[in-house]
């Protein structure tokens, strides 16, 4: 049997095959919903997450160089969930619809400005927990 992957693991496998589907979507803006928060040792586990995330390419340099990706997702908010339970989906639509409606303001509003450019110095650095 084949040992699971781990959360790290899986984020950056699926970084990678969408940089390689089309290069320029890893610097979208996006969000990442963790789930399974419901699982045991899950509130103990997530600090752990985002603390790996922040320092992604320490944690990733002594990985094999084909599994990782050129540029690594800027996420603009990372959610713990329990898609079973129903815990924070509503928060995970919320923040969808927030960020949907910034970067739409902020196309509109200087539509001169190079978006992609924009992203980077725009994303929210936050210090998540548990919901």
């Amino acid at each position: 049997m084949t040992k699971p992957r781990s959360v790290m693991e899986t984020i950056v496998l699926l970084n990678k095959e969408l940089e390689l589907y089309r290069e320029e979507l890893v610097d979208k803006p996006a969000i990442l919903a963790v789930n399974k928060m419901d699982t045991t040792d899950a509130e103990k586990l997530f600090p752990k997450l985002i603390q790996d995330l922040k320092n992604i390419k320490d944690v990733v340099k002594s990985w094999p160089s084909e599994y990782l990706p050129n540029k690594f997702i800027q996420f603009d908010d990372i959610i713990p969930i329990a898609a079973k339970t129903g815990q924070s989906v509503h928060t995970v639509q919320k923040r969808l619809r927030q960020l949907i409606d910034y970067y739409d303001d902020i196309k509109s509003e200087d539509t001169e400005r190079d978006i992609a450019n924009l992203d980077v110095l725009t994303r929210k650095h936050v210090d998540w927990k548990v919901v």
